[in-house]
């Protein structure tokens, strides 16, 4: 070996060294960094300076490097991200090697929106029979905002054939999903009624013109609903996408045992056993060829030989017709039942669960609890229109 050769082989050597030495050092650095428990992110909210806007700002060590306030979509070297909407945001931490050490699921409520409003506009509570309404033109509804908002009623319909007292539920939804209801009551009354009511009206007020009937005012609030998920958790969740067969197990007496152990042998037939003659068919030319007498099919172990039964008539083999119900201990295959001599025990991989003779993977996966937002809106504004109070509306009276 010449003197170059030798130069070459020793400079290859600290090359692959210095390879080794980069390597160790990487995993080294990377097996300092520790992941980051989620309770111990910190998380600080202030107001930005535009309206319903905060400023969110994480706190979770020197070894934080990279930030991420949308799962992972994007990345930034900042640790402040402003929100301008109520959502929830999952925060992901990387440190110098790019490596994931932490994460976090954050819900951020930047408006306190205390839900919307209905407003009841001058219900008419009597009508006459008869008559006609448009319910629609008696309610309107605004978010917090002030922006309108759609008003839905039940009954949509009202019949006004005959007297009657209905109650008119007006309901509406605001962007977040926040509702508030109203119920109103209309009086339908017959035309003589009223006729005679405002005659004794008419008699009352002449005669008693100083004694002037106090009328009843109503004022309401209404509790606005939302709901929202709330306090995730990892839940199991079967992925029905990709089953696999399951092994089946047949014990050590089964004939359709295998492997080591097994205490029965299968026996061997002559295939003319398993031909059932008909008429014009013979099993004449299926000797000679052998094969097991018991089968496993899925975790059943069967003897091969069909169960048939007779005619009486034991001259003609080929009047052996097949059984038209199998009993208990039997397992049918194609028409015929045969004798099932053992069953297997089922088994699925680790983190499958059986279903339908079918092994399917369990999963985890993030679920919510459903959590709701109660908010009562600012009183009304005082209205002769009678409102009914109920679970989610509440209803102060006073008499002028």
């Amino acid at each position: 070996m010449n003197r170059r050769n030798k130069k070459y082989i020793f400079l290859g050597l600290i090359l692959i060294i210095v390879i080794l030495l980069v390597i160790f050092f990487l995993q080294n650095n990377n097996l300092k960094t520790k992941n980051i428990p989620s309770e111990k992110i910190n998380i600080t909210k202030k107001e930005g300076q535009m309206q319903n806007e905060v400023i969110l700002t994480v706190d979770a060590g020197n070894d934080v490097l990279y930030y991420s306030f949308d799962n992972g979509q994007s990345w930034s070297t900042s640790n402040t991200y402003t929100v301008s909407e109520n959502k929830n945001i999952k925060i992901l931490l990387k440190d110098k090697n790019k490596k994931i050490i932490g994460e976090k699921e954050y819900s951020v409520v930047v408006v306190n929106n205390p839900g919307p409003t209905i407003t009841i506009n001058e219900f008419p509570e009597t009508i006459y029979v008869g008559d006609t309404i448009d319910l629609s033109k008696y309610a309107t509804a605004t978010d917090y905002q002030g922006k309108k908002l759609d008003v839905t009623f039940e009954p949509s319909t009202i019949d006004t054939s005959s007297p009657a007292t209905i109650n008119i539920n007006y309901r509406t939804v605001d962007y977040s999903g926040m509702y508030a209801t109203v119920s109103v009551e209309l009086n339908i009354i017959a035309k003589e009624e009223n006729n005679n009511e405002n005659n004794n009206n008419n008699n009352n007020n002449e005669n008693n013109e100083n004694n002037k009937k106090k009328q009843t005012y109503y004022s309401y609030r209404t509790k606005s609903i939302t709901e929202y998920d709330c306090n995730y958790y990892q839940c199991d969740y079967v992925d029905y996408s990709n089953p696999v067969d399951p092994t089946y197990t047949f014990g050590k007496d089964s004939y359709c045992c295998t492997g080591d152990g097994c205490t029965k042998q299968n026996p061997r037939m002559d295939v003319c056993e398993l031909c059932i003659p008909q008429p014009g068919i013979t099993c004449m030319m299926c000797h000679e060829t052998f094969t097991s007498k018991y089968k496993a099919e899925g975790n059943i172990c069967y003897d091969q030989k069909p169960l048939t039964v007779s005619n009486g008539n034991s001259n003609f083999s080929y009047y052996l017709t097949p059984k038209t119900e199998c009993e208990s201990g039997e397992i049918k295959v194609g028409s015929y039942c045969h004798k099932i001599d053992s069953t297997a025990t089922t088994t699925c991989p680790n983190e499958y669960t059986l279903k339908d003779g079918k092994c399917y993977k369990q999963v985890k996966k993030k679920c919510a609890n459903k959590c709701k937002s109660e908010k009562w809106s600012s009183w009304s504004k005082w209205q002769t229109t009678k409102v009914i109070p109920s679970q989610n509306t509440q209803v102060r009276t006073k008499e002028m």
